[in-house]
């Protein structure tokens, strides 16, 4: 959706927005890497799953190499959900037929979500957001010859918790499932949006000067 306001040469505003989602999904066996706490103290806690009547969702018939007891694989509902918004808007302004001038602004958001098998992991760059505020300015000073500036301001930044729901140190058909979050262990959840890593915020101011000279 897009429009265009002019009502007359000297002021003028337009605007946009638009809206886009990328939905895909799968069934999967997974290794959720889960380190059993009974021999492991450090043991690291990995994504669980339960069926609908609440026992723990281990993919039947899948074992640990050399074993026909031991299960090794959660059963899972891959997905991810990428819904995601664009909007701008920016105000023109002539007060005289010589200078010409625009202020905007523009946003990129995403805000989805996804399945996480591995119970550290973090949405990362799928719950983001990216903004351009602008201004510039051109000044014809004679015919041929035009001064100009701008300004443009670029941000990006990650942000809200995200991870597993629910955690398990071990995979057999009577793992103990709990809450990610009641775990002493760092998940996804209980770390930095930016999981193991620095944050991935960043920023940057850049300001152009020009001259068109005709001839």
């Amino acid at each position: 959706m897009s429009g265009m306001l002019l009502p007359n040469d000297h002021y003028g505003f337009d605007f946009s927005y638009a809206y886009t989602d990328v939905y895909t999904a799968t069934n999967i066996c997974f290794d959720n890497g889960a380190q059993n706490a009974t021999t492991k103290p450090s043991a690291y806690p990995g994504t669980a799953t339960l069926t609908s009547g609440g026992a723990p969702n281990v993919c039947s018939g899948v074992f640990t190499r050399g074993s026909t007891t031991q299960l090794a694989d959660w059963f899972g509902r891959d997905f991810m959900d990428a819904p995601t918004q664009y909007g701008s808007a920016a105000l023109s302004v002539s007060p005289v037929k010589s200078i010409h001038s625009n202020i905007g602004y523009r946003i990129s958001s995403v805000n989805g979500t996804r399945f996480f098998n591995d119970a550290r992991d973090v949405n990362g760059s799928l719950v983001s957001s990216y903004q351009t505020p602008f201004v510039n300015f051109a000044w014809t000073a004679r015919p041929g010859l035009i001064w100009k500036a701008e300004y443009n301001f670029y941000g990006y930044g990650e942000g809200g918790p995200s991870g597993p729901e629910n955690c398990s140190l071990s995979t057999a058909t009577t793992s103990a499932v709990v809450p990610c979050t009641s775990l002493p262990q760092q998940t996804g959840l209980t770390i930095s949006p930016a999981g193991e890593t620095a944050p991935r915020n960043f920023h940057a101011n850049n300001v152009t000067l020009g001259v068109h000279y005709q001839f």
